[in-house]
């Protein structure tokens, strides 16, 4: 991408003021600005031959959309927002053996709610047969548990469960150690539980950070893990972590630096194309042990990973010759056919002499190859929002609706 040169500038400035006097006479060709680092944006696109992509919206028909924005407007600028997930939560796999023997649970707070979900053909626990040791002392069900749930229970609440999933709520404090947990029912020792543990009163937190939640395939996302209490970071023993693909249960290994305590991971997403719909997610565990105390936290981060199936060239026609409408076609380059959207929100000049947004405009339409998609904008609805020119095109977006992704995302595009 070029951006105009001083003279081109100076050029296209003298244009528009005489445009602004005695309307625009021809049209131009102009670039869009360079991209801030903030911006999402592709600079090139590779080859996605032999990859099945998930394909939604088929439909060839070209649609617009035009609206007038009211003059108290907020437009959200946030293209790359960071994100933050703090978590109470930790997970374990156990066996039938192990809970035959008795498991130890490093539950370190009070109100603890324990989930066991079977894995394969593993039964389903029985809660009236499960007994807890915290501070020397077996508790039966009773004793143990404010109470107990199944999956219909679970799910009516909200809560997506897996098939005889049950959960209990501790009533038994734990002591430092955590709390042991023993199954009277006979498991065999080849069944496999999943233990999900939740501590809603702890002040032991896991807390990751995404640098950015979307992406296009090709950029690097950071992550920054850390174990706290209270404001305190606590020493980690031990952290790991992985990535999985929309709707696959392949674990794709992450490689994480530790340094001051915090864990830190740089996801390269150039290899990341996945044949379903839906978030990438990163999974974290980290361990901590001081004396007899252990605690253990893990995390789910959901992030947008979109194909580079397409991306705006850079080359804009800028047609404000008519007397009626503002013409502003985009470049668009692709990969793959598919429907593409194009949208941007038109800036104007109030009569204070601010930069204030005026009108959102989108066009999508089918392209089997490279083209053009063009915004119509009419002057009658920027005379209406009470704004003329200098004019502006921010929050300017290229979507791919066939494979339901946003491919371009820049907060300022063109001046006028």
């Amino acid at each position: 991408m070029i951006k105009l040169s001083q003279k081109n500038l100076l050029g296209l400035t003298l244009a528009i003021g005489l445009a602004t006097s005695h309307g625009f006479a021809h049209a131009e060709k102009m670039t869009l600005l360079t991209p801030s680092s903030n911006d999402m944006t592709s600079q090139a696109l590779t080859t996605l031959d032999g990859i099945a992509l998930p394909a939604i919206n088929k439909s060839k028909e070209r649609v617009t959309f035009s609206q007038v924005l009211s003059a108290d407007a907020t437009i959200n600028t946030a293209v790359n927002q960071r994100f933050v997930k703090e978590s109470r939560n930790f997970q374990m796999e156990i066996s039938g053996a192990q809970l035959n023997a008795g498991v130890n649970i490093p539950v370190a707070s009070e109100s603890a709610v324990i989930r066991v979900i079977p894995m394969k053909n593993s039964p389903q626990i029985d809660s009236k047969q499960l007994k807890i040791n915290a501070n020397g002392r077996w508790m039966n069900h009773d004793e143990a548990f404010a109470t107990a749930v199944n999956e219909n229970q679970l799910r009516a609440a909200g809560l997506e469960s897996p098939k005889n999933t049950i959960a209990v709520k501790m009533k038994a404090t734990p002591s430092d150690a955590g709390m042991m947990m023993k199954s009277e029912q006979g498991l065999q020792s080849g069944d496999r539980f999943n233990v999900i543990v939740f501590e809603p009163n702890s002040n032991e937190v896991l807390k990751t950070r995404l640098n950015k939640s979307r992406v296009v395939q090709g950029e690097t996302i950071r992550v920054r893990t850390r174990l706290t209490k209270g404001s305190k970071k606590m020493a980690m023993n031990n952290v790991s972590a992985y990535v999985m693909a929309p709707n696959s249960n392949v674990k794709i290994p992450v490689e994480l630096k530790t340094r001051n305590n915090v864990a830190i991971a740089k996801i390269d997403t150039s290899k990341m194309v996945a044949s379903a719909p839906g978030l990438w997610e990163v999974y974290i565990s980290a361990e901590a042990e001081k004396g007899q105390a252990k605690t253990l936290r893990s995390a789910k981060v959901g992030f947008a990973v979109a194909p580079m199936t397409a991306r705006l060239s850079g080359d804009v026609d800028v047609d404000l010759a008519s007397a009626d409408n503002m013409a502003f076609s985009f470049d668009v380059e692709n990969i793959m056919a598919g429907r593409y959207e194009v949208s941007a929100v038109i800036y104007g000049t109030n009569a204070n002499g601010d930069m204030v947004p005026g009108i959102m405009s989108s066009t999508a339409k089918w392209l089997d190859a490279n083209g053009t998609i063009t915004l119509d904008v009419s002057k009658a609805d920027l005379k209406q929002a009470g704004l003329s020119e200098p004019l502006e095109v921010r929050h300017l977006k290229l979507k791919d609706q066939t494979r339901l992704s946003e491919l371009w995302s820049q907060d300022s595009a063109l001046k006028m």
